[in-house]
């Protein structure tokens, strides 16, 4: 057994159990296309559904503008065939 094996053995890391419930950002992001809904309305009902375990409004705003931020962005063109191709 090498020191690294040994180490982890003697320290292993400590496992914290998810203190708070992570929003579903997909859904989140469905719903604020929808005219008059707001990111404040919207972490309302997450709050009131969680309860304590709920992010607040800066964090879950945060988070959300992390997510968005991750997502591929692709736009779909559709090709138009050339005349001078036939």
């Amino acid at each position: 057994m090498d020191e690294a094996a040994l180490e982890r053995l003697l320290f292993p890391a400590p496992s914290r159990a998810a203190r708070f419930t992570d929003p579903d950002f997909l859904e989140i992001h469905q719903e604020l296309k929808r005219k008059g809904v707001t990111l404040q309305l919207l972490w309302g009902e997450y709050a009131a559904t969680h309860g304590q375990r709920a992010l607040r409004y800066s964090q879950f705003c945060a988070r959300y503008r992390d997510w968005r931020a991750a997502q591929r962005r692709s736009m779909r063109h559709a090709s138009t065939p050339n005349p001078t191709d036939c």
